[in-house]
């Protein structure tokens, strides 16, 4: 299973001037796309009344940088037999080779540390 999300389409709260920088540190131009590759099955599925809990390990991949990592996610089914994933993994954005990102002469910064945040809806 592969996963490619266009990396424009992430947006800040801030608007414009900070998608804009967000863009140019995550090298858009070059690497459009985010990755997810699973490369070994599933490690773990575990029941909740929420949903099932999924363990699962792949290549992640930012700005042409990869580094495999373990993500837990929640997988439900929802109405009209659509299932949903929802889930949250840290990183380290120098880990990526990306450049902080500031902006208001620098008064404002990004975290190296930062967790990206999804939610992936497929339907029938």
């Amino acid at each position: 299973m592969k996963i490619e999300v266009d990396a424009h389409s992430i947006k800040s709260s801030e608007g414009g001037t900070m998608n804009n920088k967000t863009y140019k540190a995550l090298k858009t131009d070059d690497h459009p796309a985010i990755t997810f590759t699973l490369t070994s099955p599933l490690q773990s599925i575990k029941a909740s009344p929420a949903g099932e809990n999924v363990m699962a390990s792949g290549d992640l991949s930012i700005a042409c940088v990869t580094h495999q990592i373990t993500i837990q996610v929640k997988v439900t089914a929802s109405t009209g037999g659509n299932v949903d994933i929802d889930g949250s993994q840290p990183i380290k954005m120098s880990d990526y080779n990306i450049d902080p990102i500031t902006a208001l002469f620098g008064v404002l910064k990004v975290s190296d540390d930062i967790t990206i945040h999804f939610k992936i809806e497929f339907k029938k």
